[in-house]
Order: structure tokens, then sequence, then C-alpha cells
């Protein structure tokens, strides 16, 4: 027979600590305003997590009016670890994140075979380094990469049954978005959070809750059908977002373009075009617009599904503003036929090559201690 008692204490528990974890300093009071509890059972529970060492009191804040100190409460870093395994198209890292979303230690591995049992050996011996290699706490890991080509629920199950740890997996983009728009709830009830990488991914935010979908694909903006160009996609579609407005869309347009005889990549693709642009090359710069009106036109429809409050795209592109964004919003403003989009804001946001890692990390704690995967 279930315990009711202990059953809602636990969930009052689990919304504690996830208000705590998303944020880095949070009062007693604020707890109470935002989970609406009443103060006896923040304070009591509150107690408890302190002697656990899952937070710790970080400061003090003095109280207008009254000249009474308020306790400020945050994550203790020292407590317990997170082993992120970050795979991507460009590289594969492993880093070693405390509570705080604080990276201690990382390095690159390389993956040759992408079948679903060599990738699971690859990441073994690399999570055996990292397990063996310090005295951290490590207790879960988790596991950051695209939807394509790897089998996360496979990669996910061997290594749980390897190493007995609890291990969860999410999208890279998802874990961007998670970390860099975690404060972002605050002045948006729903946001589309988009980075414009090698792929294109999303992550969809409503009311601060991120968004997986009934199997966890719920953020694949760079996989919808935009264009009748037969450009084949890593999904194995043709026409996809990707293939006409990613870092490797553009890449492969620049060098027909310029008679290049390498494809560009990540920062060197960025100054490149950017370079053509200031020697004001027409043909880069329609090249540039195309992308820019497949992205708004795949924003549109976000728009049309969601009716976000916000739309975030970050990415290195973004260094290509205004250039970039100015036929973004040409595009997606003046062509669009529909007044109340400019009800959506569009912002704008500086790449961080941490942001998965931390995003990940962080994800992982709230699942482990906040109930996020309940």
């Amino acid at each position: 027979m279930v315990n009711r008692s202990n059953e809602l204490r636990q969930n009052n528990r689990e919304c504690i600590l996830r208000e705590i974890l998303v944020q880095e300093q949070i009062s007693r009071q604020e707890i109470i305003e935002k989970t609406g509890l009443a103060p006896s059972t923040v304070s009591s529970i509150m107690s408890e997590i302190l002697d656990e060492k899952i937070i710790r009191k970080s400061g003090q804040l003095s109280s207008p009016g009254t000249g009474r100190k308020t306790d400020l409460f945050s994550r203790n870093g020292s407590h317990v670890q997170i082993l992120v395994l970050n795979l991507t198209f460009e590289s594969n890292r492993i880093s070693i994140v405390d509570l705080e979303l604080k990276i201690k230690e990382e390095w690159d591995f390389e993956i040759r075979d992408y079948n679903p049992d060599a990738v699971s050996i690859t990441l073994e011996k690399e999570i055996h380094k990292a397990l063996n290699s310090n005295k951290l706490n490590i207790q879960s890991i988790v596991l950051a990469l695209p939807h394509y080509p790897y089998e996360k629920d496979y990669l996910r199950e061997t290594i749980a049954e390897k190493t007995g740890l609890r291990v969860f997996s999410i999208n890279n983009v998802e874990a961007m978005g998670l970390y860099d728009s975690r404060y972002s709830y605050k002045l948006f009830n729903s946001l589309v959070y988009v980075f414009v990488g090698k792929g294109i991914g999303s992550a969809f935010f409503n009311k601060g809750e991120l968004l997986m979908g009934e199997n966890g694909y719920a953020s694949d903006l760079g996989h919808i059908h935009i264009t009748d160009r037969g450009f084949e996609c890593r999904c194995g579609r043709q026409g996809c977002l990707e293939t006409v407005s990613s870092e490797d869309a553009l890449s492969r347009a620049l060098m027909e373009n310029t008679g290049g005889q390498t494809l560009l990549k990540g920062q060197e693709l960025i100054d490149e075009i950017q370079k053509q642009i200031d020697m004001r090359n027409q043909d880069v710069q329609n090249l540039l617009s195309d992308a820019a009106s497949y992205l708004a036109e795949s924003f549109l429809t976000l728009i049309s599904l969601l009716d976000p409050q916000a739309i975030i795209l970050t990415g290195r592109i973004t260094a290509l503003n205004p250039f970039f964004s100015q036929k973004l919003e040409e595009y997606l403003y003046s062509k669009s036929g529909r007044r109340s989009v400019y009800a959506n804001k569009l912002i704008y946001q500086d790449y961080r090559a941490d942001s998965a890692v931390k995003g990940a990390a962080l994800y992982a704690f709230l699942s482990a201690y906040g109930g996020l995967n309940k």
C-alpha cells in the first residue's frame, strides 16, 4: 500500500530541489512563492537537504526596510559530480561536472565506427578511464548526443548495465537550450531555442519545462522538409532545413561559389563568409540570404504550430549579424503576410561552446534530484 504522506513529501522535496537547481542563488521566501508550499514544509525539507549537503548556505540578502537579513542557498558543488559524454559532429568530449555546473576535468576522444556496439565499447573505455582517474563522487552519467546516427536507448541501457550507474540521455541542442535559457522562463511562458551549427536543432520550453515528446525526438527542426532541392540529409530524407541553412550547407555552397578545394568548418567558415560579405561578393551574399530565408520559413512554421512568445537563435552564424539578421527578419516580417508574427520576439544569443555540457549536467541533476524523469 502506498504511503501517501511519504509520496507527498517526496514530491514536495523534488519541487523544492528543482527550484534550487536551476538558480545560482535563491532564498527560502522565493522558494515558498515559486512552489506555493507552506513555509513550515519548505523549512523542514530544506533543513533535510542541507544536512545531506546537496545544498549550502551561500550568502545573505538584506530585506528592504527591515534591516533583517535573509539566507541565500545554492547548489553544493562538492557534494556530487556528473559524468557528461557530449557527442557531436565536430568532437566528442567527456567532462566531469559538479553540482554548481563547474567543469572539473575534461578531454576529447575519437569515435571512428558508428556501429552501436563499437560506439558502446569506445564510451565504456572513456567512462572507465574517468571513474578510475579521480576520487570524485560520480554517481550518474548523461549522454548528450544528436538524434542521428546514435541509438540513444541502446547506449543508455548498455552503459547502465556495464557501470551500475544511472544513465540519462538528452539531445545536444536540448541540453544547450536548457542551460542557455534557464532564466528566460521568468520572461517568457513559452520559447523555442534554435541552434545552427553543422546541423540544426531546436528545443521547446513551456513555463520552464522542456518538452521532449513521447520518444524524446521533439526537437527536430533541422529535419523538417523545407525545399524541393534534391540535397540528401544525414537522416536519409531530401530537402531538410539542414541541407540549405546549416554550416555544412553554407560550406558546400561557398566552396562551389569560390572554387575552393576544401570545405571550411567552424569559425574558419564564418570568418571567410564575413570576408566575402565585406568584399561585397554578391554571390556569397545571395547564398547567405537564401539560408536566412529558409530558416525564417521554418520559424514561421514554428510560430504557426506553437505560437511561442520568443525564439532564441544561437550558433556561430550569429557572428554574421547584422547582415544575416537583416535578411532573416526581412523574410520573417516583410514576406510572411502575418501581422501577428511581430508578437513572437526573435532574440539572438552568442554561441557558448560549453552550453551543451553544462545543460546535460543540469538535466541529469534535475532528473536525479528533482524528479524530472518521473
